[in-house]
């Protein structure tokens, strides 16, 4: 049964069960807006399971999907540059104030297959994932995937306890907008932040240690010239 085997449904005693009741449902489609997976927020707070998606299928990859590319891949030719979120409700809420280069990855770290489709329609990553610890690192990880493949990532950072969402939804589009332009981060300045970890960099063995983090991270990068 396709249902099942999608994951939409599970099968117990020769009756279909709907995985995805009371959930909020995403349509997650290709580049090119054919719906391939779901994703299902679940509207019970006290449910574990804040989120699921649909299996893999013949024709759903996650390491090949990203979220709202095929609302955003005009947006990424036009101005060179994706923004790259967290979830969906950031990519639907930016997309609303006139954000339209947002896209997701659907809820997994950054993986090269990615990079290489976001590739084709601009080589600029503005990588704006949540504030907290968890968005940090998968924000260090996400520059090492993008350095690799020969992109381009700068980093834009939230105010504590905030992610893209909320700060839209609570300051409007022209805030976000002055944001980007007075916070964005150059990658080499965010992973000295990211290293030092609130030590300070005067300290000798401090500096050591991060320029040394930092030299891997850029070491990543195929072009010597951009290396220097």
């Amino acid at each position: 049964n396709i249902l099942v085997e999608a994951n939409l449904c599970i099968e117990y005693d020769n009756v279909l069960i709907d995985r995805f009741k009371d959930r909020l449902m995403f349509p997650i489609s290709d580049a090119f807006g054919n719906v391939i997976a779901f994703g299902g927020r679940s509207l019970d707070p006290n449910n574990k399971a804040k989120y699921i998606n649909t299996s893999e299928s013949p024709i759903y990859n996650k390491s090949r999907a990203l979220y709202g590319l095929d609302h955003a891949r005009k947006s990424i030719v036009e101005s060179g540059q994706s923004i790259l979120v967290e979830g969906y409700l950031d990519v639907i809420v930016l997309h609303q104030n006139g954000f339209t280069n947002t896209i997701a990855s659907c809820g997994t770290a950054l993986t090269p297959e990615q990079c290489d489709l976001i590739a084709r329609y601009g080589n600029s990553i503005l990588i704006a994932r949540d504030s907290d610890s968890a968005g940090i690192k998968a924000a260090e990880r996400d520059l090492k995937v993008i350095l690799k493949r020969g992109l381009f990532p700068s980093v834009l950072p939230f105010p504590k306890g905030q992610d893209p969402d909320s700060f839209v939804s609570a300051n409007g589009k022209e805030a976000m907008q002055w944001h980007i332009q007075k916070n964005a981060r150059n990658f080499v300045d965010f992973l000295v932040a990211f290293y030092r970890n609130g030590q300070s960099i005067k300290e000798p063995q401090v500096a050591s240690t991060v320029a040394k983090q930092c030299k891997e991270v850029i070491a990543l990068i195929g072009d010597r010239v951009l290396q220097h």
